[in-house]
């Protein structure tokens, strides 16, 4: 098992602790199981769960290629002039407490900018003043150090990758010349890459940063132009990539440089174990003999008012501090800590979880107030629903875990207390987990057999799976005769009600979910899905406020509402339907669906095409056109074909970039 330290990662963790469960629980006992990480520290804690008598191989003599940690540092008063002439780049020791080895002085010298238009102010880059431009000291060192080596921009948010991105337009605008990016990467390749990018969203900053040579690559980047900017980057077609963890993490590329501007992650300081997982990205073993990470935010060496800040970096880049991998299932039971040294009691946790199983006038009422509060106090309200949700998740994934182990007789609670959350709690806490899952298993258990089977097969949890059975007994009789179209539409009434999604439930008209839903199966782009919505004046709730939807929304509804969210509630109307003993005809619409509603994409022959490399919805559908009347019933003959139409398909690919040639000669 990869990744092992996923154990309480918001978003996997639970699942991914739960499967480990279940595979533990059906295998041999002395079947070998290998867990593998590259940072977790309470490895044997773990390992004392998931194998008992288990070994643990931790070995830190393994040689890797040298990291120097730099803070960017200037005086923090005085003018441009004094500042760049106190500017350093400050080395140090991260084991030794950030100790300085060794400095480079004056290491930035300022340039006035252009003035625009009727402006009057005098501008300077990089801006040491502003925080507006935070980003202006990566920025100078990525202009500066690209020559060497291939250089990142590290962001916590992709929103901070397109300021960032158009930052740099601006700069070029101003009279700053950004000819290394371009110089020290394959033009022919930026083209294609930047023209993909045109493509999908049209001309905007991600597309003229690309045409510089400087690449964006965070979840809001179609996924054609993020495995070609991962490929470029490992074949040295590009020198410059600004990013967010999508790429920073997990991803094997020969970067040297890496610029960090802050250690925020959603609002919360980022763990020491992500943290050092980020460093990992340069000066990988065997691509680079030497990375060097810079630390932009101006603290070290300053007054006393940063040190709380210095203090932060010196806790994180010290990997003794690395957090031990713990569980998400302790935070239905235990206090869950809230902002300005608060927190949420575990009492509140226990009653909002009983409600939900045991009272649901209650229940509704609880998430009705935390909707009002969200209103009337944004950051509380915010806090409070996130916290919420997260237990909804959790629950959820528990009732999934249980349904699996319906032939069980479980009186003695055996089956929760093989998680690895029960094995971390405390005494209290794990009769807590016990009187949890009594809750939860009670109310799975007084589910008809019939239902619960049904239950068993799908992800969505027991409280979404009533609401969507009871819609389709009374509607299987006009359901059973549904064309293709009408199926996308149910889907789409269907997606509207599933709180989890990121962006329906904050559209001012949500009858037009069932229209962008339809331009997304037919392949439309993301700017005529974008387009579209501006023609019809959509907008999106922000805060109190409606503003005018933005690409990035129509990006986030396409990606996770529809290509994510949405497939759980297909499988499960097929899993519902198929044991209503509904027409093959209706249950195989559906299948065929799921794939178009996955990738975007109007044919079963273009998801087949997406699915053997060529992963981004424009290219596989133009590929898929090549292929329009020849015989791809199924993955095996459409993989043939491509291979016997090589050279043509090759023609169409020269336009793309060498990722999508590559794959072709690979097939």
């Amino acid at each position: 098992f990869d990744e092992a330290h996923l154990f309480d990662d918001k978003s996997r963790g639970t699942d991914y602790e739960l499967l480990l469960t279940t595979i533990n629980y059906y295998i041999k006992k002395d079947a070998q199981k290998l867990l593998v990480s590259a940072v977790i520290s309470n490895s044997e804690q773990l390992n004392e769960w998931i194998n008992d008598q288990g070994v643990v191989i931790n070995n830190d003599n393994i040689k890797t290629a040298e990291k120097s940690i730099a803070f960017n540092t200037f005086e923090s008063k005085g003018t441009f002039e004094s500042k760049c002439k106190s500017s350093r780049l400050s080395f140090v020791n991260p084991i030794k407490g950030l100790e300085e080895e060794f400095f480079v002085p004056r290491v930035i010298q300022y340039q006035k900018l252009k003035k625009i238009g009727k402006e009057r102010k005098t501008r300077y880059f990089p801006n040491l003043n502003d925080n507006k431009h935070k980003y202006d000291v990566s920025i100078y060192y990525a202009i500066k150090l690209v020559k060497n080596g291939s250089v990142a921009i590290f962001c916590s948010k992709k929103n901070s990758v397109n300021k960032v991105l158009s930052r740099f337009i601006d700069l070029q605008s101003r009279g700053i010349s950004l000819s290394n990016f371009i110089e020290q990467a394959d033009t022919n390749e930026t083209k294609k890459i930047a023209g993909l990018i045109k493509e999908h969203l049209g001309e905007n900053n991600l597309y003229f940063a690309a045409m510089k040579g400087i690449i964006g690559h965070h979840s809001g980047v179609p996924n054609g132009v993020r495995i070609s900017t991962e490929y470029a980057l490992r074949k040295l077609l590009i020198a410059c990539v600004v990013c967010t963890s999508t790429l920073a993490q997990g991803v094997n590329l020969p970067l040297k440089y890496l610029m960090i501007s802050n250690i925020y992650q959603s609002k919360e300081v980022i763990k020491v174990r992500d943290f050092h997982n980020l460093l990992g990205r340069t000066a990988r073993a065997g691509q680079q003999t030497e990375g060097t990470i810079i630390l932009t935010e101006n603290i070290y060496n300053q007054s006393k008012n940063e040190y709380h800040k210095l203090n932060k970096y010196r806790y994180l880049l010290n990997p003794d501090n690395s957090e031990d991998c713990s569980s998400n299932l302790l935070k239905i039971i235990q206090d869950s800590k809230l902002r300005n040294n608060k927190s949420l009691s575990f009492q509140s946790i226990k009653k909002y979880i009983k409600s939900r199983y045991l009272n649901l006038e209650e229940y509704s009422k609880i998430r009705k107030g935390l909707i009002e509060l969200k209103e009337k106090n944004k950051e509380k309200g915010e806090e409070l629903l996130y916290i919420f949700d997260n237990i909804e998740n959790i629950l959820i994934s528990l009732e999934n875990f249980i349904l699996n182990f319906l032939e069980i007789e479980d009186n003695s609670a055996e089956i929760i207390k093989s998680t690895y959350g029960y094995f971390l709690a405390n005494e209290t806490e794990k009769q807590n987990l016990i009187d949890i899952y009594g809750i939860i298993r009670s109310s799975i258990d007084s589910i008809d057999i019939e239902d619960k089977l049904i239950f068993n097969k799908s992800m969505l949890g027991i409280m979404k799976m009533k609401e969507l059975s009871k819609f389709i007994d009374d509607n299987i009789f006009q359901i059973a005769n549904f064309s293709i179209n009408e199926l996308i539409d149910l889907i789409a009434n269907q997606i509207n009600k599933f709180k989890n999604c990121k962006l329906i439930s904050k559209l001012n008209d949500s009858s037009i979910i069932s229209s962008l839903l339809n331009l997304w199966v037919s392949g439309a782009t993301y700017i005529e899905i974008f387009n579209y919505a501006l023609s019809k004046e959509i907008k999106v709730r922000r805060g109190t406020k409606y503003r005018t939807i933005t690409l990035d929304d129509i990006i986030s509804l396409c990606n996770f509402d529809f290509a994510y969210h949405s497939l759980s509630i297909i499988q499960s109307l097929i899993v519902i339907l198929d044991n209503r003993g509904c027409s093959d005809e209706v249950i195989n619409k559906l299948n065929q669906i799921i794939g178009r509603v996955r990738y975007g994409l109007p044919t079963q022959i273009s998801i087949y095409v997406y699915e053997l490399g060529f992963s981004d919805r424009i290219i596989s559908q133009k590929i898929a056109k090549k292929l329009e009347g020849y015989d791809c019933a199924d993955k095996k003959k459409t993989k043939q074909k491509i291979k016997e139409l090589e050279k043509e398909i090759e023609s169409l690919l020269l336009n793309y970039p060498t990722y999508f040639l590559d794959r072709l000669k690979k097939i």
